[in-house]
């Protein structure tokens, strides 16, 4: 029987340090960042959950719904109600609510409003399973002035012109090809500025045996070292599902290449669930996925931005672009 190896117990610290193989992975073009809802939160954007009661909300005020199947329907789970409520407005043929009322940011937090700007300075690859367009709207400004504005410093080792990026916001045009240039912003499940969300459980099912998708996961999981910010509890099951479908893949492609490239999940803890870290961590072990704890007892989850914040220097003093070269190493992997 294997024998669980002892974690460090030691004190979770406020900023955590850059674990070395992701200031590598930077270093040689081959970090992506996964960002998550808890990055557009801090913004003001709803969570989850927050989406789905302004969908019931909106059926309620709108007479489709009775106060009885309000009060039953709003205490299922975000996503099972997010499907019920779109597939409600489908068969009963009700206008459906605009992703962008129902996005609307509140209550922004104005000490953290940068936080995309010092992520996107970092110029990896970013790949996000949030519907919102502050990333994108961020990648459409020149790197000089993200540079200039968050590090006057750092100028010795990214481009000072605007990189010809794209922004895929239709998840049906998603390709390997896009995780080979630095600044890209790939929206896994659409976006508002795309026509295609992936929301209901049936659009994920449906999205997750894409071969396309499936070929794209694969390889992203299998070549890069993955970084995901932003990912809380609501978000743990959509990590595990798509983690777990690309391992699937990948397992005899590892194998078959002899290494093994380490995922890692920013991970925030309040210092009294220091006693539950080891089995969290135990429990991520098994999706190749190691936590990066930090703690969140004095700003709670503002937390990040700090983490953010202390992290980019650092990263952009290493990072290392990824450019269109690195295609056609790809195209010869493919061809041989």
């Amino acid at each position: 029987m294997k024998s669980c190896k002892k974690l460090n117990k030691t004190e979770i610290p406020e900023i955590p340090k850059i674990p070395k193989p992701i200031l590598e992975a930077a270093s040689n073009g081959k970090l992506v960042v996964f960002i998550g809802a808890g990055v557009s939160r801090l913004l003001g954007y709803p969570s989850w959950q927050n989406l789905a009661e302004r969908y019931i909300e909106y059926l309620f005020q709108k007479g489709y719904l009775s106060y009885l199947e309000y009060e039953h329907l709003k205490k299922l789970d975000p996503r099972k109600l997010l499907s019920i409520c779109k597939n409600f407005c489908e068969k009963k043929k009700i206008p459906e609510p605009s992703m962008d009322k129902l996005l609307k940011p509140k209550n922004i937090e104005k000490d953290v409003v940068n936080i995309y700007q010092l992520i996107y300075s970092w110029n990896v690859i970013y790949v996000t399973t949030n519907f919102d367009d502050e990333l994108d709207k961020v990648a459409k400004r020149p790197l000089k002035e993200l540079i200039i504005e968050n590090d006057r410093s750092s100028f010795n080792s990214l481009p000072l012109e605007t990189p010809n990026i794209e922004i895929i916001s239709n998840p049906e045009r998603i390709s390997i090809s896009h995780l080979y240039f630095s600044g890209n912003v790939i929206h896994l499940h659409g976006s508002v500025n795309s026509k295609k969300l992936i929301l209901t459980i049936s659009d994920y099912l449906y999205h997750y045996q894409n071969e396309k998708i499936q070929s794209f996961l694969d390889h992203l999981f299998a070549e890069f070292t993955v970084l995901f910010i932003g990912y809380g509890l609501e978000e743990y099951e959509l990590l595990e599902f798509l983690v777990h479908k690309s391992q699937i893949h990948t397992s005899n492609y590892l194998k078959s290449k002899e290494k093994e490239i380490k995922h890692y999940l920013l991970y925030p803890l309040f210092s009294w669930e220091q006693a539950m870290l080891e089995f969290y961590q135990l429990y991520y072990e098994n999706l190749k996925i190691e936590l990066i704890p930090y703690k969140k007892d004095k700003k709670g989850y503002k937390q990040l931005y700090e983490v953010i914040k202390a992290w980019t220097p650092e990263i952009k003093n290493v990072v290392q672009p990824a450019s269109y070269l690195e295609i056609f190493k790809l195209i010869d992997e493919v061809v041989k």
